[in-house]
């Protein structure tokens, strides 16, 4: 016989989201081919499952802040501190601690 137990196998995880956050609700969506291969490209690069890029942007619009456009400002922002540096070295702890305190609102 064996004694293993089963019911601790599959146990399930306990949710890591807020109550408010949790995606529970499950709805189909109808489209095209051409529109299918339009969200799963723009889903891809904004760096995201078509899953996430159609709640993000379907609950914001298309000014949602995705990880592909967290990229291209923070990219800019080193850019931006690597000129400041050359000019003005003492000021780019200030502009860096002004775009931790930025990041730290986006998040």
């Amino acid at each position: 016989m064996n004694d293993y137990n089963y019911k601790y196998k599959h146990k399930k995880r306990a949710h890591t989201r807020d109550e408010s956050e949790r995606r529970e609700k499950v709805t189909s969506l109808r489209s095209s081919e051409t529109e299918l291969k339009k969200i799963q490209k723009n889903a891809k690069d904004a760096g995201m499952s078509v899953n996430n890029y159609l709640n993000i942007v379907g609950a914001n619009g298309r000014k949602a802040l995705t990880p592909a456009i967290m990229v291209q400002i923070q990219n800019t922002i080193n850019y931006a501190c690597s000129m400041i540096e050359l000019h003005e070295p003492d000021a780019v702890v200030t502009m860096q601690e002004g775009v931790n305190d930025l990041w730290q609102k986006l998040m």
